[in-house]
């Protein structure tokens, strides 16, 4: 019997370890999504904001696997007159995320109200930009 225990518990491990790997490193920063509203907001008081509504596949894809690439960390707060672009992602009809872009220079963005930095990977604000075109 006591020759057993040591595979079976080599067995427990490597499976705890395969589940484990599976999920270390995979961000969830956007859920899977169908289609994504983009706001362009007016950085000077005299501009007017513009909306669109993105359902190609592959671009919804796009802009979410470019999220989910980045490394976060939080930080205590973001100017507020920093905001540019608010993409809001649905499932469906039903909301699954929204985030708010801050900045060009030093991306940060928030999530419900959790601002973050990013530290790692980057974020293609052209890619968006283009979209309104």
């Amino acid at each position: 019997m006591k020759k057993y225990i040591l595979p079976i518990m080599l067995l427990v491990l490597s499976v705890f370890l395969f589940s484990c790997s599976l999920n270390f490193g995979q961000n969830d920063i956007i859920p899977k999504s169908d289609s994504i509203e983009i706001t362009k907001h007016s950085t000077s008081g005299e501009g007017v904001d513009q909306t669109i509504t993105v359902r190609d596949t592959e671009v919804v894809k796009h802009i979410t696997d470019n999220f989910n690439s980045l490394s976060l960390e939080e930080i205590d707060y973001i100017k507020p007159n920093m905001v540019m672009y608010t993409l809001v992602f649905y499932d469906e009809t039903t909301e699954v995320q929204q985030v708010n872009i801050k900045s060009k220079k030093h991306l940060s963005f928030s999530d419900d109200n959790n601002p973050y930095a990013v530290t790692k990977g980057e974020l293609d604000i052209d890619y968006l930009d283009a979209l309104f075109t």
